[in-house]
This record gives structure tokens, sequence and C-alpha cells, in this order.
């Protein structure tokens, strides 16, 4: 795991998934679902907001290399591994409407509309990355058997 994180590129991906991850109720309305409210009317309710972030594509080129080491059944990597791939060939499998902007730091605007728990997901795997110690609970169990603990004794 140690040699997933490269400082200055990884540290800027880290820090615009965490901003992302901060500002989520922020973006624009992805997708909605009928609830009840308290007067028993129903009200869409967002379920998934849509952020729009500057990528650079060694940053996507990390993250894939990153959620394909640690989490290589993840449907998140099959799509990061698409994105990462369209980006390598300017988007143009996509229409116009739908294509990213490419921003004259060299960064493409790419909309992303992920549930906040994906997000969650992604920032914990990239901690793991910067760390080298897995936060799952499989890992914290193996931990406590290693000691000979049961998984709840302190």
């Amino acid at each position: 795991m140690a040699g997933l994180w490269f400082k200055p590129v990884c540290d800027d991906l880290l820090g615009k998934i965490h901003r992302w991850w901060v500002n989520y109720e922020h973006g624009e309305i992805f997708s909605t679902r009928e609830w009840l409210d308290r007067e028993g009317n129903k009200v869409d309710k967002p379920t998934r907001y849509a952020y729009r972030i500057p990528f650079r594509p060694l940053e996507i080129q990390h993250l894939v290399s990153i959620l394909e080491a640690l989490a290589p059944a993840n449907s998140l990597t099959k799509d990061m591994k698409e994105l990462h791939e369209s980006m390598k060939h300017r988007f143009i499998n996509l229409n116009l409407k739908n294509r990213p902007r490419l921003l004259p730091t060299g960064e493409w605007m790419v909309t992303l509309a992920w549930y906040k728990a994906d997000i969650e997901e992604v920032l914990t795997l990239l901690l793991e990355a910067k760390s080298g110690k897995s936060q799952t609970i499989e890992s914290l169990a193996e931990q406590q058997k290693e000691q000979g603990k049961d998984l709840f004794e302190v």
C-alpha cells in the first residue's frame, strides 16, 4: 500500500475529494425520490447531487490505481476506469452537450453525480492509501484475532 501514494498529485486529489464531500449538498440536484412530509404530502427529496470538479489526467490515473489496488470489485473502480479511458481520448465518445470542458490550466471540469456514501468510501480508501493502514472492519477483526482477543474485546 505504501507505493500507491505520490505526494503532490495524491494530496491535491484528496483535497478535491474532501471538498466534494464537505460541499455535497451544495451541488446541483441530480436525482430525487418521493417522500412523505409531516402533513402526508408527497415531496421530492434529493438523493444524489451532481458536482463539478476540475481533475488533471494524472490525478484520475492515480485514483484509478488506488481504487484498483484497494477495491478492485467496486463499481466505482469500473466507473473511474471508464472516465480515465475517456479522458485519455479527450472525451470523443461523449456528445458535445455532455463533454467535460478543458480548462486553460490543463484540468478537465468533470461533472460527477455520486451518492454521499460512495464519496465517503473513496475518501476512506484514499486516507487508507495515504496512511498505509487498513480502516475496514475486516482488518480490525484480523488485528484483534492476531492479538488473541475477541472481536469486541478492548
